[in-house]
């Protein structure tokens, strides 16, 4: 009721004027004003109000309606009511709050792809028009060197911004995460120091490095993720700094048996941030006015910042423009218990000598060419296939060292491929074949579907040539002899097709087998001349003369390898084929050695 309403009861208000009831003198003011007219002019007023009773305020829907008694035509009085409306101005305000912040963040992020755009044309504008100028000197053989390695950082360029554009969406949804594990906070910094220190000095500036001993050998931090914010904070250090010195610094604050707090500083006398760039620098769409002209999009400061917080540390930027910057970071690191930290595949550097033998699986044929020449250009013999299917084929059919291959692909992707090569050496007690995924798709949970699936390791693309060579040389691939390969215990000839052809005259049969023995060794080696000579026409040649033998012994593997060197349409074709054959041809000689050691006479 109205006398509830305005804290009073009944009695309180019957026969009381305006001035008497507890309401603000504009509100009464306004009701008396609007009672008058409604009785002069005989008419329903209807409005929106707004009333402070006892400090607080409501809003109103307030109605005034004159009437009159049936005795006479005249207006005898008003009724006057109202709606308590505050809740649904208050809902009303929240939505026109909400709606304003959301028409600010599209705006921000519209400016946010606008300058993306810009910053990921820059670099691709460069790269297209770079390498199709080396490709019109090349034509007219001049080599441009200089225009390939621009092309190159521009394509690094470009990649850093890519991971940061993806980051942002991983921070935006939530799903950027840490993997704490056992590492040396010293080997961390050392490592930033090694990458940047050459780039300091071909900028002319020093850098320095001040790392406090007394922090513990061993913490426990996600360090690609520390890394990646000092590469940030370290390469805006060179990039915005023409003389003097940046200093990178690591200092045990406090010293606790349990853990440490490490203060972190990388301080530059560079061209400094205003501060208002500052603030606007933690907004995910929003970055730094580009007032130096020299690049840059200021993500990778709040993606380390939003590391920072992801770890608890705090993340602090002092400035000054032309004088330099100085950013702070205070963590908390626990200490480990276990004080040795066990080398990365320490014991497999024996194998950085040895050249594999490797299947490539990709469909999309850039990248299989690409990753074909990579390895064909550290030495190892690469064997392509464009799906899955083919590829389990090959596996069957050839041997092999190592298989790379991309984890999505129609039909039979990578990982039903793994699940399926797992299977077979498992039916048939073969010995494990080291299989590596190979995806654009860089996310955690993609190397743990790649394990699950039986995978040894993932990749991610791109990679360079001496990140593929540190992984292949680091890897523990079984160090084991071609004979004990994949087909170490297939039977490459039917005894069944000889006994046949013979009688079973098992003297003949001996006699048939070492004959093939000797022709195989000698058209081997004719075959490996003919392939070293470049003579593709010869080596078919050869391929089917052999093709003719392997056929009267029932060597059907042999027979296919064959065709597949009669149809090879180019010498590096038929190169990684002849290869094979060579292998087939002593694990033939193997089985018929076996066969006669064995076979009663």
């Amino acid at each position: 009721s109205y006398a509830a309403f305005i804290k009073c009861n009944e009695t309180e208000l019957i026969g009381k004027k305006h001035s008497n009831t507890p309401i603000s003198d504009t509100f009464r003011q306004e009701i008396i004003l609007d009672h008058q007219t409604a009785l002069v002019n005989n008419r329903t007023i209807f409005k929106d109000r707004t009333v402070a009773i006892e400090d607080k305020t409501y809003h109103l829907y307030h109605w005034i309606q004159p009437f009159s008694l049936q005795s006479n035509n005249q207006t005898n009085g008003i009724i006057c009511g109202w709606i308590d409306v505050s809740e649904r101005i208050s809902l009303m305000k929240q939505l026109s709050d909400a709606k304003e912040e959301a028409d600010f963040a599209n705006a921000a992020k519209s400016r946010f792809i606008a300058t993306m755009s810009h910053e990921i044309r820059t670099p691709i504008n460069a790269i297209l028009g770079l390498l199709e100028l080396a490709l019109k000197k090349a034509k007219n053989k001049d080599f441009d060197i200089s225009s390939i390695d621009i092309a190159y950082q521009s394509a690094n360029d470009l990649l850093a911004l890519i991971g940061d554009i993806l980051d942002i969406a991983k921070i935006e949804s939530g799903k950027f995460t840490l993997t704490l594990e056992k590492n040396s906070l010293k080997d961390t910094f050392d490592s930033i120091y090694r990458i940047y220190s050459h780039l300091a000095i071909q900028k002319g500036v020093s850098l320095y490095l001040s790392f406090d001993h007394q922090i513990h050998s061993l913490l426990i931090y996600d360090d690609s993720k520390l890394k990646q914010v000092l590469v940030n904070i370290v390469g805006n250090a060179i990039k915005f700094t023409d003389h003097g010195y940046i200093k990178l610094s690591a200092t045990c604050i406090h010293n606790d048996p349990l853990y440490q707090k490490v203060r972190i500083e990388v301080q530059d006398q560079g061209i400094g941030i205003p501060q208002d760039d500052i603030d606007n620098l933690f907004q995910a769409f929003n970055q730094a006015n580009n007032h130096h002209g020299r690049g840059g999009t200021g993500l990778g400061l709040l993606i380390s910042k939003t590391i920072c917080d992801l770890m608890c540390a705090t993340f602090n930027i002092e400035s000054q423009e032309n004088i330099g910057t100085k950013i702070t970071i205070l963590m908390k690191f626990e200490k480990s218990e276990d004080d040795v930290l066990i080398p990365l595949d320490s014991d497999y550097d024996n194998n950085q000598s040895r050249k594999y033998r490797i299947l490539i699986v990709d469909d999309y044929i850039p990248n299989r060419l690409l990753l074909s020449e990579q390895l064909r250009y550290l030495g190892h013999k690469v064997i392509e296939s464009d799906g899955g299917h083919q590829a389990l084929k090959l596996y069957k059919e050839q041997i092999l060292d190592l298989i790379i291959t991309d984890c999505n692909m129609p039909d039979m992707d990578g990982y039903e491929l793994t699940r399926q090569i797992r299977r077979y050496e498992l039916e048939y007690n073969h010995s494990p074949i080291y299989i590596i995924g190979y995806t654009a798709n860089a996310q955690k949970e993609i190397i743990s579907d790649c394990i699950e699936s039986g995978m040894n390791d993932c990749l991610f693309k791109p990679i360079t040539i001496d990140d593929l060579n540190m992984v292949l040389t680091k890897s523990p691939i079984e160090n084991i002899n071609s004979k004990e390969r994949k087909i170490n215990k297939v039977i490459l000839f039917d005894i069944n097709v000889i006994k046949n052809l013979t009688g079973n005259n098992t003297t003949l049969i001996n006699n048939i087998f070492d004959k093939v023995i000797t022709e195989n060794k000698k058209d081997i080696t004719n075959l490996q001349q003919a392939l070293n000579a470049g003579k593709i026409q010869e080596c078919q040649s050869l391929a089917h003369k052999m093709k003719s033998g392997a056929n009267i012994i029932g060597c059907n593997m042999i027979t296919d390898q064959c065709q597949k060197i009669e149809e090879s349409e180019s010498i590096n074709e038929a190169e990684s084929l002849i290869i094979i054959l060579s292998e087939m041809i002593q694990q033939l000689e193997d089985n018929i050695r076996d066969y006669q050691t064995n076979e009663p006479s």
